[in-house]
C-alpha cells in the first residue's frame, strides 16, 4: 500500500529549498492472506533504472535544491514494486549572491527640543542599516526620522501692544480746539520681558466746531451824555451811556447806562419872589438800553424839570428825575469755565531707562468736559 505527500507546508518560495526526502511511502498488508496464483509464470519483482542526472539548481541565487528521478520497471506476476524513492534532492549553488533588502535599526531617542521658550518641535531618526540593502537590494521604505511637539517650559517674551486711542471733547465750543487722546499698553501687557510699547499714550489732536462761530468779543466806548442835569439848581443826576464795539459783538463786562451825580451851577437859596415860576417836570423819556444782554440788567428812564423850568425863586420840581427797572431777567448768562486742580501723575510708560508720566486737568463748561494734560519726563 502507498501513501503520498507534497511538499506544500508550505510550498517553497523566494529561493526557498525544496523538500528533502522521498514524497511517498509503501508498506506492505494482507499478509495472512495467501494469493492465490492463477498463472503459472513466477512473479517479477520491480527494479530501479540508473538515477537520471541531477537537474539545474532550482534557485536563481545563493542556494537551492536540485532533483533527480529513477523509474520502477520489470515488475510482473504480483512480484514487489521498487523498494526506495524514484525521486532524489540534494543541495546545490547558482553562485550568484541574492538580493538583500535594507531593513530600518530603531529609532534614536529624541533630541532636545527646538525652542527655548514656548513650543517646539524635537526630532528621532533611524538608519536602514539593519541590514544595509546590498546586490541590489530594496531600500528601506518610510521616513528615516520622525518629529513630535515639545514645550520649553519656559514662557515666551510678551511685547506691549498699544489699546485704542480714547477721546475727549474738543476743548472748544465754536471754532478750533484741541482733543486729548489716550492710550494704554495693553494689547496686550508686556510680559515674561517683553518689550514696553513704543510712542505715547498722550497725544493732542485739533477739532474744529465747524457750525458754530465764536463770537467776537467787544470793547465799550467812550462815555456819552444823553441828558442834562436833572437839577435847575444845587446837584442833580445826569445820565451817560456807551456802545460795546464793534456792532454784533459778545457782551461787553459792565453798564452800558450810568447815572452820575452833576452840578447846576445855581443855588437854590434866592428868596421866591411874586414872579417866581414853579418848576415842572417833561415827559419821561423812551427807556435806555438794556445795561446786560443776559442776567440782571437795568434800563433807565429820565426827565428834566424844564416844563416849565423853575425861576425867580420858584420851587423846584417835586419827584425823581430818575427811575430804574430790571431787564433780560431771563436770558442765562454764559459761564467761563475754570480748570481743576492737576490730577496725579500717571505710572512710568517705561520699567526701565526713560519714560513719559502724564497728568489731567479738566474744565466744565456747561456740563462740557475738557481735558488738559502735562508730559513729564
Amino acid at each position: 500500500m502507498f501513501i503520498y505527500r507534497n511538499c506544500t507546508n508550505p510550498t517553497p518560495a523566494n529561493n526557498g529549498i525544496p523538500c528533502i526526502g522521498s514524497n511517498y511511502q509503501y508498506e506492505t498488508c494482507n499478509d495472512d492472506i495467501p494469493c492465490v496464483i492463477i498463472t503459472s509464470a513466477n512473479p517479477v519483482n520491480g527494479t530501479w533504472s540508473d538515477w537520471a542526472s541531477w537537474g539545474s539548481c532550482a534557485s536563481s541565487c545563493g542556494n537551492g535544491t536540485q532533483t533527480r528521478y529513477r523509474n520502477c520497471t520489470g515488475q510482473s506476476n504480483g512480484g514487489y514494486p521498487c523498494i526506495g524513492g524514484a525521486i532524489s534532492y540534494q543541495a546545490c549553488s547558482t553562485n550568484i549572491t541574492c538580493p538583500i533588502d535594507g531593513g530600518w535599526s530603531n529609532y534614536t531617542n529624541y533630541g532636545s527640543c527646538s525652542a527655548t521658550c514656548g513650543n517646539g518641535s524635537q526630532t528621532r531618526t533611524r538608519d536602514c542599516n539593519s541590514p544595509i540593502p546590498q546586490y541590489g537590494g530594496a531600500q528601506c521604505i518610510g521616513d528615516s526620522k520622525q518629529a513630535q511637539l515639545c514645550s520649553s517650559n519656559v514662557p515666551c517674551p510678551i511685547d506691549g501692544g498699544w489699546s485704542n486711542w480714547t477721546r475727549s471733547a474738543c476743548s472748544a465750543t465754536c471754532g478750533v480746539g484741541y482733543r486729548l487722546r489716550q492710550r494704554n499698553c495693553s494689547n496686550p501687557t508686556p510680559q515674561f520681558g517683553g518689550i514696553n510699547c513704543i510712542g505715547s499714550g498722550v497725544d493732542t489732536v485739533l477739532c474744529n466746531v465747524s457750525n458754530v462761530t465764536c463770537p467776537v468779543m467787544g470793547t465799550w466806548s467812550s462815555w456819552v451824555n444823553v441828558t442834562n442835569c436833572s437839577a435847575s439848581c444845587s446837584y442833580g443826576i445826569i445820565i451817560r451811556n456807551r456802545t460795546c464795539l464793534p456792532a454784533g459783538s459778545a457782551n461787553c463786562v459792565g453798564d452800558s447806562v450810568q447815572a452820575d451825580s452833576c452840578d447846576s451851577g445855581v443855588g437854590c437859596t434866592t428868596p421866591a419872589s411874586w414872579d417866581s415860576v414853579t418848576g415842572n417836570w417833561s415827559q419821561w423819556s423812551d427807556w435806555t438800553p438794556c445795561s446786560a444782554s443776559c442776567g440782571n440788567g437795568t434800563q433807565y428812564q429820565t426827565r428834566a424839570c424844564n416844563n416849565s423850568m423853575p425861576s425867580s425863586g420858584g420851587s423846584l420840581c417835586v419827584g425823581d428825575s430818575l427811575r430804574t427797572q430790571t431787564c433780560n431777567s431771563n436770558v442765562t448768562c454764559p459761564i467761563n469755565g475754570n480748570w481743576s486742580d492737576w490730577g496725579r501723575f500717571s505710572q512710568c510708560s517705561t520699567t526701565c531707562g526713560p519714560g513719559i508720566q502724564t497728568r489731567v486737568r479738566i474744565i466744565s463748561i456747561n456740563l462740557h468736559f475738557i481735558f488738559d494734560f502735562e508730559l513729564y519726563i
